[in-house]
């Protein structure tokens, strides 16, 4: 088997990246066909014009469905995210010896590469380095206990409560990358950015079945393929069937690096 490709040194060392129909050590369940498209897959440019509106799913479920399930889910959740999140939050309050510290704020690519703050409950102890470094080296000892459990069960992403209400996020997307990452991954995946045409989730297809990637890219091409079964398909069904599966994901605490 061929070993993962690991991620650059830094921002600035070009590694190959994978090419289209390159022999992986599985079977791709998908067979892309960009139809022409020539998405920009630099963070930095932006929109690209009417390649993202066919991206973008149209169907009755998409432009009525969807927005109504997301509404609900909001009246229902929002009081029981508000109960739980508050005493989580003072106890990362009293961890880090400070409410501003106790809230991680960081930049993601989201909707069409647009980047927005992106919200969760800190579970890190402070790198030396730079967010991209300390993504390449893990967390080096750097995560105590109770920020091991919040990753596991993923209820650090409770705040993202709050880019669902800002409109950055919805309840069942991809997951969104830090820039350097979406990089890393559009360097290595062909059409990665694709999966961008839809709002970014807090959970997801790829989010309950494929865990975290790290800095490994034959992972991101794993995850890229999940966005992308999920964004073609986008219906009610699977969106109930990844709502019934989540809790089971977080109760099993296959989140971080599971």
């Amino acid at each position: 088997m061929p070993l993962p490709i690991q991620a650059p040194p830094g921002p600035r060392t070009t590694v190959a990246p994978l090419q289209s129909g390159a022999e992986l050590p599985w079977q791709s369940p998908l067979e892309w066909d960009d139809g022409g498209l020539n998405l920009n897959e630099n963070p930095q440019d932006g929109e690209n014009g009417h390649a993202w509106e066919q991206l973008q799913p149209n169907g009755i479920y998409a432009r009525f469905g969807r927005p109504i399930l997301n509404a609900l889910l909001i009246l229902v959740s929002l009081p029981v995210v508000v109960a739980v999140t508050l005493p989580l939050f003072l106890i990362n309050a009293i961890r880090f010896r400070s409410f501003r510290r106790a809230i991680f704020v960081q930049d993601r690519i989201g909707h069409r590469t647009r980047p927005f703050k992106l919200y969760k409950l800190r579970t890190m102890d402070d790198s030396h380095g730079t967010e991209y470094e300390a993504w390449q080296k893990g967390d080096e000892g750097r995560v105590p206990p109770f920020g091991q459990f919040l990753r596991q069960t993923h209820l650090d992403e409770l705040p993202q409560m709050l880019n669902i209400l800002q409109g950055n996020m919805t309840f069942i997307g991809p997951r969104p990358e830090m820039k350097e990452t979406h990089s890393f991954a559009c360097k290595h995946v062909p059409g990665f950015s694709r999966r961008n045409a839809i709002l970014p989730g807090i959970t997801g297809l790829a989010q309950i079945t494929t865990g975290y990637a790290g800095n490994d890219a034959l992972m991101y091409q794993r995850k890229f393929e999940q966005d992308e079964a999920y964004r073609r398909e986008y219906s009610l069904s699977d969106d109930l069937r990844i709502l019934l599966r989540t809790p089971l994901w977080m109760v099993r605490m296959r989140g971080w690096r599971s």
